[in-house]
Parts: structure tokens; C-alpha cells; sequence
């Protein structure tokens, strides 16, 4: 009677983790203040430790892509002038930097950064795993991030967005 509650317990899990799929492609939209859309898939987590985390995605207005980040701790409110770029080391050894684009503050608690992808990054970025990410939050010294959860979560976004302009779903 017990091995078979524990065959299906086992079994139920196996289930439940082969058919959960790894990141859905769900693709959102919201309006901008000055009427535009902005697409987006929900954020991930791409680093966390009890000190500091990253949060983030891809976003695109159907023309260009953007990388938008979510670090923490934010920066202290007389540092609110971010304009630094992104540098971003890929698994092919290959280090790139993107520019800032805009930035977002959400009250004292979060700050949202958006990079512009160039086409020659996007190409790179679609084929190869993010292993860091460099962010100079004015500091001092630059904050490093590598991505220890989600490595792929770049890639399939920025497919997913391909994928789903090339269907004409936006």
C-alpha cells in the first residue's frame, strides 16, 4: 500500500514538471503616456541574493527591441540621473554594450532601465545565453549580475517576439 501512494505521488510530480512549461510566450501590451503600445512579457528574475537582485525582460514597440532591468537595491534619490549603458557578456565570450534608452522610476522603491538593442545585438542575442550583466548605477563601482536563473529567458523572449510579429498577433 505504501510503495504504490509513493509510485503515485511520484508519478502525479513527474506529470506536474514535464508539462509545466518552462516560460510561456504570452505577449502583453500597455498604453504609454503619449498613446504608443509597449509590448512585454511578464519579468523574470535573472539574480538574487539577500543584497541585491535583478529583475527584467524584453520589451519592443513592434520596431525596436528594448532590454528593460529591475536591479535592487535602488540608487539613492540625489544619484536619479542613470544614463550609463548596459554591458552585457554573452556565452560566446562576446561583450556588448547597449545603450540606455529611458529610464522609469516607480516611486522610492524601484527603477526600471531600458536598453536599446541594435539589430547586430539582437542577432547575437537570439543565438546565445546571457551570462552577465554590468550595470553602472553611479556608484562608484559598477554592479555586476551574473545570471544565474533564467540564462535563456533573453533568447526565448526575444524569439517569442519574432515569432509572434511574424503571426501578426501585434
Amino acid at each position: 500500500m505504501k510503495s504504490l501512494l509513493c509510485r503515485m505521488i511520484f508519478l502525479a510530480l513527474l506529470f506536474i514538471f514535464k508539462t509545466a512549461p518552462a516560460q510561456e510566450c504570452v505577449v502583453q501590451n500597455r498604453v504609454l503616456p503619449d498613446g504608443s503600445l509597449l509590448y512585454y512579457i511578464e519579468d523574470l528574475r535573472f539574480y538574487w541574493t539577500e543584497e541585491k537582485s535583478l529583475y527584467g525582460g524584453i520589451r519592443t514597440d513592434g520596431n525596436q527591441y528594448y532590454l528593460n532591468l529591475r536591479p535592487y537595491p535602488v540608487v539613492p534619490r540625489e544619484k536619479r540621473k542613470l544614463k550609463g549603458p548596459v554591458l552585457l557578456e554573452l556565452e560566446n565570450d562576446t561583450t556588448y554594450t547597449l545603450k540606455q534608452f529611458d529610464t522609469e522610476w516607480l516611486g522610492d522603491t524601484a527603477v526600471s532601465l531600458f536598453y536599446q538593442i541594435s539589430r547586430e545585438q539582437l542577432d547575437a542575442m537570439l543565438h546565445h545565453r546571457v551570462r552577465k550583466a554590468v550595470i553602472d548605477m553611479e556608484e562608484g563601482k559598477p554592479r555586476e549580475y551574473a545570471f544565474a536563473l533564467h540564462r535563456e529567458a533573453i533568447m526565448s523572449q526575444l524569439q517569442c517576439f519574432i515569432d509572434s510579429r511574424r503571426k501578426k498577433k501585434f
